[in-house]
């Protein structure tokens, strides 16, 4: 099990706006409003998933949606609920108090620490 931000993959012919408004769509079945960029991975990450020579460009965004209270969230980490990728569960980090491996992602980690020095 793993925590991390939200996301998930470019589509061929997919634009990075038009990646982060699906996948906002998919996961949080909201619309994303006021997209901001946030962060882009300026490191070597070579994948945890997959084997080979496979590396990770991240892209971090901020946005905003129309009613908070639409958001599919629960109380504890994993609290799983279904969809197509497999169980998964959201909920609030309150990232100003969160320690470093409140999040499992090496790159979640340092934009979480960026985010905290806000």
């Amino acid at each position: 099990r793993i925590t991390r931000f939200p996301g998930g993959r470019l589509e061929f012919g997919e634009g990075a706006l038009d990646w982060l408004v699906r996948e906002v769509r998919e996961e949080l079945d909201v619309e994303a409003l006021d997209v901001r960029h946030f962060y882009t991975t300026e490191h070597f990450q070579p994948s945890l998933f997959h084997s080979g020579e496979v590396q990770v460009l991240a892209l971090y965004y901020t946005f905003t949606v129309a009613d908070i209270a639409a958001l599919p969230v629960v109380s504890g980490p994993f609290a799983f609920t279904s969809v197509e990728e497999g169980p998964c569960s959201f909920r609030w980090l309150p990232f100003r108090q969160a320690p470093e491996d409140a999040v499992s992602l090496p790159i979640d980690r340092l934009v979480l620490a960026r985010l905290k020095a806000l």
